[in-house]
């Protein structure tokens, strides 16, 4: 009985982790490091105001990491690939943000979710992304050990504000950004919400030239997700 409670214990726990996306279980959620490096990314897009977060990435020479839904892929393909061709790295957040797949659905289900927003991304970009965020970086561990199996590498944050509600002012998403900045940090910000139409986005667009003066004040530098973790950003095969 004694151990029998103790696996439920730790599989209890296992499941419990999945569920903080900043612990390292099944994910990485930073780089631990001294140097003054972070990843600034992107999820829910491609939407209409990715081209206007694109402008602004361009004027401070900034390359990012887009994590992409497949049915936003659908609905904007020219915008994903204009995220390519801006030297950015595009990267998977499922293909429709249903946290289910993710949590109860079996493993292979997880995977097929994700290979079919891949799918979706290829088609439109001709990429193969390696680089896979879970909705609201919530992970399985059954899920999370089939996406490994399937060459995929999950990415969290440890750095991240309610941006995509439209009540939080900019200014205050600035100040959190800059307050919890830590070396090896990955940023997360959103150029859209899930697969909805009818988002705002005005205040994360307003704070992002701040946000990047800001830590690049405070001397750090930015790098793509992949190079931050040495992991590659493109699957082969």
């Amino acid at each position: 009985m004694i151990v029998l409670a103790s696996i439920i214990l730790v599989l209890g726990l296992l499941f419990a982790a999945g569920f903080v996306p900043r612990l390292p279980l099944f994910s990485r959620s930073r780089l631990r490091t001294s140097d003054k490096v972070v990843a600034l990314t992107f999820d829910d897009g491609p939407s209409p105001y990715t081209p206007q977060v694109l402008k602004v990435l361009k004027r401070y020479h900034v390359r990012a990491t887009f994590f992409v839904i497949g049915e936003n892929v659908k609905k904007y393909p020219v915008l994903a690939r204009r995220i390519v061709t801006s030297r950015h790295v595009l990267a998977n957040h499922s293909n429709d943000h249903d946290l289910s797949n993710m949590l109860v659905s079996g493993p292979w289900a997880t995977v097929r979710n994700v290979q079919t927003a891949n799918l979706t991304i290829t088609k439109a970009t001709g990429v193969v992304p390696a680089l896979y965020r879970p909705p609201h970086g919530y992970r399985s561990l059954w899920g999370a050990y089939a996406l490994r199996r399937s060459g995929f590498h999950i990415v969290n944050w440890d750095n991240m504000t309610f941006d995509y509600r439209a009540s939080i002012s900019p200014q205050w998403i600035e100040r959190r950004i800059l307050k919890k900045v830590k070396p090896g940090s990955i940023i997360v910000l959103h150029d859209g919400k899930e697969t909805r139409r009818d988002m705002y986005r005005g205040n994360m667009l307003a704070a992002l030239p701040h946000i990047i003066e800001g830590l690049q004040a405070q001397g750090y530098q930015f790098q793509t997700v992949d190079k931050l973790l040495n992991i590659p950003a493109h699957k082969t095969t």
